[in-house]
């Protein structure tokens, strides 16, 4: 069976296991795997550990920042501009680590 051909629910469950980076170019592959990656049960807890914090990073805060409960950006260089966008954005953030 195609990977397109499989049910929604199925590839959401797959794509609970994925990174934060992962999910990032599953969501490029089509429509629905891009409305699949960008659900919101996907990301209550984002790790972003060890990211590169670029402007497409903020990008994608912007896109999934009410969903998020917890951050962990440890080892990551983290900038002025990147903590005010998660301040600002995640209203609903309870932990950042």
């Amino acid at each position: 069976m195609a990977a397109k051909m499989l049910p929604e629910s199925i590839l959401l469950d797959i794509f609970y296991w994925c990174s934060f980076k992962d999910l990032g170019q599953l969501a490029m592959v089509c429509k629905k795997w891009r409305r699949i990656a960008y659900d919101h049960s996907l990301w209550r807890d984002a790790d972003l550990r060890g990211l590169n914090l670029t402007e497409r990073t903020i990008s994608l805060i912007d896109r999934i920042s009410s969903f998020v409960f917890t951050m962990n950006i440890s080892g990551c260089a983290v900038t002025v501009s990147f903590i005010t966008a998660i301040a600002e954005k995640c209203i609903n953030l309870k932990t950042l680590r």
